[in-house]
């Protein structure tokens, strides 16, 4: 399983570098409820349709997972773990549920990269 922050879907929406990449990926992806929300709201104010994005993404098989209680707890953790790093909210819960289901994260976010906790982040770009 692979655990997409929403720079990868925005990637998608906005034919940036390393969009195939991330497309490849959809089958085997999840993505948090959060990051769905992060991505909608920024393709918007960029003027990109990100409900089109999202509904093609799913059909490639991407699935929206629910944030947990266990999420939460495990963001705070990061927190506590980076106090300073340049982590979102958004950020800290893809990680978290990442790191919840033993997955790996696709990202173009390189802050990532530094948190550690046994995490594979994989860069597309």
């Amino acid at each position: 399983m692979i655990v997409l922050d929403s720079s990868a879907i925005l990637a998608i929406a906005l034919n940036e570098r390393g969009a195939a990449q991330v497309q490849a990926a959809l089958p085997q992806s999840v993505m948090s409820s959060v990051n769905l929300a992060e991505m909608l709201i920024v393709a918007e104010r960029k003027g990109v349709d990100g409900e089109g994005t999202f509904s093609d993404c799913a059909q490639l098989g991407l699935q929206i997972v629910a944030v947990e209680v266990a999420h939460a707890r495990i963001a705070a953790q990061i927190r506590r773990a980076h106090p300073d790093l340049n982590l979102s909210l958004g950020d800290k819960l893809c990680l978290a549920l990442a790191i919840d289901s033993g997955a790996e994260v696709l990202t173009s976010d390189r802050e990532m990269t530094n948190v550690g906790f046994g995490l594979r982040v994989t860069l597309f770009r």
